[in-house]
């Protein structure tokens, strides 16, 4: 699979993408990062390249592919989970 990780998307992950056997390019890799490069720009790069989209950023490539992009489905979101709070981990309720 062809993926293009904005400057925000975790390294370690891309790596064990790679490792994996998928051809990750990230905005680093291909000279855009530290640049403010818009979320409308990092997308467009990506279809240009025809590549999917890895990052963080869910709201505002929601809002891009509702309005601008409406055919490019191909955006993929990961989503980081909260840690547990060590409180929460044994938590039980009594009632």
């Amino acid at each position: 699979m062809k993926i293009y990780a904005d400057e925000n998307f975790p390294f370690r992950t891309v790596v064990e993408l790679r490792r994996l056997g998928h051809d990750v390019l990230t905005t680093l890799g291909d000279e855009r990062a530290n640049q403010a490069v818009s979320d409308e720009d990092v997308l467009a790069r990506a279809i240009e390249l025809e590549r999917v989209v890895l990052t963080l950023n869910r709201i505002g490539f929601q809002k891009i592919t509702r309005t601008k992009f409406k055919s490019h489905w191909n955006n993929y979101l990961h989503r980081r989970r909260r840690p547990q709070r060590a409180s929460e981990k044994n938590f039980r309720k009594d009632f």
